[in-house]
């Protein structure tokens, strides 16, 4: 960093102040080799006291200008410090910024590469001459072609009740399994479209049935009247 004018000054000022304090001994050790008696000897005197006390007051100066330069040499490097150490904090908030941004980032890429998840809507019944039907419509998270669907239905409580049927909606590869007992079911089929995917459970009987599947499907229980 190139010095102020200040500092040059301050810098000329200790020199010129170590130097008139070399004259001033040098003097002063003249006078001591030069005294006289009578009134030259108190003239001396005056003369020795008045040179001692120039001296001191230049030595003083020149320490002053001394102190003063480096204190301003530590004040300015403290400020660069501080100056240094707010622009490391920009940079790393920057940084901490950028990585939750990459993150975030990664996370939607992640989601929309992931397949498309479904959840149930509410469930609606309707009354048959062989019992009653509950369709399960399903909703998907993205409009999404979803591929082949896999549902299961298990009759958890009503002995009497029975599995009769386990159809779709509108969809391509259908395959209802039922087991012997008629307490479980089984359906694979692919939704024609991924806005209309719905499921058809016939019963024989009040009961409560769980039915659960793929594609993130939580398992829920449905009382049948």
């Amino acid at each position: 960093m190139t010095p102020s004018l200040w500092e040059v000054l301050f810098q000329w000022v200790n020199v010129a102040g170590y130097l008139v304090a070399l004259l001033s001994s040098i003097v002063t050790l003249s006078l001591f080799l030069k005294k006289v008696k009578g009134k030259k000897q108190r003239q001396w005197e005056l003369r020795s006291l008045a040179m001692a006390i120039v001296s001191i007051a230049v030595a003083l100066l020149a320490a002053v200008g001394l102190w003063y330069s480096q204190s301003k040499a530590a004040s300015d490097k403290d400020r660069q410090i501080v100056v240094l150490q707010g622009q490391l904090k920009e940079e790393k908030e920057k940084i901490q910024n950028l990585e939750r941004e990459t993150t975030a980032s990664l996370q939607r890429v992640a989601a929309l590469a992931a397949p498309p998840t479904l959840s149930f809507d509410p469930v609606t019944y309707i009354k048959t001459p062989f019992g009653t039907t509950i369709t399960l419509t399903l909703k998907p998270s993205r409009n999404e072609p979803l591929g082949q669907v896999v549902l299961q239905a298990q009759i958890t409580s009503g002995s009497e009740a029975r599995i009769l049927h386990f159809l779709p909606g509108p969809s391509f590869l259908v395959k209802e399994r039922i087991g012997a007992d008629g307490k479980s079911a089984t359906m694979f089929f692919t939704p024609m479209s991924p806005t209309d995917v719905r499921a058809h459970l016939e019963l024989s009987a009040s009961c409560t049935v769980a039915v659960t599947g793929d594609h993130g499907l939580p398992m829920i229980e449905v009382k049948v009247p």
